[in-house]
Formats: C-alpha cells, structure tokens, sequence
C-alpha cells in the first residue's frame, strides 16, 4: 500500500558508486589525465584521484595542482569519457527494484551529482528513472550541497529534515551532514548485501 505519511519526502542520490558502478572506469580514465598533466606516475594520480571523491573534476584538478589551460583542457577530456560511459549505462534490476520501493511509500527520488548536467542528460532512459536532477553545471556552479537544497526546496516545497542523502564519499556525506541533512552511507545499491535503501524503509515504517 502507498504510504505517504512518513517524515522523509525526498530520498537524494549520489550518481556514482551510488546509482552506478562507474568508479573504477572513471579513475582509470582520471589516473590517465592526472598523470600525463603532473608527470607523475598513474598509481599516484589514482589515488588522488579517489581522496578527492565526490567534487567537481574541475576543482579536483585545482586541488592537485594542475594549472590553467592544462585543467580546462583535461576536464573537457574527461567529460567526453564521461559522456561516452553514461550513454552506455544501464541500470542494474535491483537498483530499479530498490528505488521503486522507496516510490511506493509515496518518497520522491532524486539524483544530487556533481557530474557535470551536459553528461548526465546524455541518458535519458536513466534521468527519467527520477522524479528530478540535480546536477553540476560549471557556468552557474551549481553543485552538490547548499545549491542542490535551494532547488529542491523550491521544487518540491520541503523542509531540510524531511530530506535523506545517500552518497558513497565520505565528502559527500560530510557535505550534507553539515547542512542538516541526514545521510547514509552506501556501498553502491547494485550491491544486495547494502541496506541503505532498507534503512530509509525501516524508518518510515516505524515513524
């Protein structure tokens, strides 16, 4: 039966080794990029790579030290690598099922990425699995966190404690936390033994 007294409305996902099991193509492609634009070797520009988990590659860049053009030009690589991988995806049936499952108890489900919204809208099949998209566009700066709440307020006229994130990077979680949001960690909702969706039905069955 649908619910839709529970306390929690909306229910944010992260795109990402979230949604998606993309992380290991996308830090091969970004350990490529890095290593070529810091002459260093690619193990190292790997694990740089992943400590930064959950930004914008452009500021990932930036943190690295890689200077302008150099970084414009590799985050305009790597978007193209991007695009091409999203096109391809498709969403795993317990991905679909779990979602649903939130659907069903009257939550609305949205994505919260910091993939840039040129990528994301490259698949229309997966962007329409969700109620709506938030997404990082670098001309605006719209990004994850305070930007992504102030649309989704506007959207769907809720309150911050009636949102849940859920995210894999601890920067991610962090984010959110800080701005009152509560977030649960996953392992990517692909994985059966995760239970951060079963978490969020639990809790609505009991409030």
């Amino acid at each position: 039966m649908r619910r839709n007294d529970c306390k929690i409305r909306v229910v944010l996902f992260d795109f990402d080794g979230t949604i998606v099991d993309t992380m290991d193509a996308l830090a091969n492609k970004a350990s490529e990029i890095i290593s070529k634009a810091l002459a260093i070797d690619k193990e190292t520009a790997r694990k740089s790579y992943l400590s930064l988990a959950g930004r914008p590659f452009r500021e990932q860049l930036k943190l690295l030290g890689v200077d302008e053009p150099r970084r414009e030009q590799a985050a305009l690589e790597f978007e193209e690598f991007k695009k091409s991988l999203v096109k391809s995806i498709k969403l795993d049936p317990l991905v679909i099922k779990r979602l649903n499952a939130l659907r069903s108890l009257g939550l609305k489900i949205y994505l919260s990425t910091n993939t840039e919204c040129s990528v994301i809208m490259e698949n229309k099949d997966l962007t329409e699995v969700f109620d709506g998209v938030l997404c990082h566009d670098p001309l605006t700066g719209s990004r994850k966190g305070r930007h992504h709440l102030e649309e989704l307020t506007k959207l769907e006229n809720v309150e911050l404690d009636e949102i849940v994130f859920v995210g894999d990077s601890l920067y991610d979680l962090e984010v959110y936390g800080r701005l009152g949001i509560k977030a649960i960690k996953t392992r990517g909702l692909w994985v059966p033994e995760d239970k951060s969706v079963e978490a969020i039905i639990e809790y609505c069955e009991k409030h």
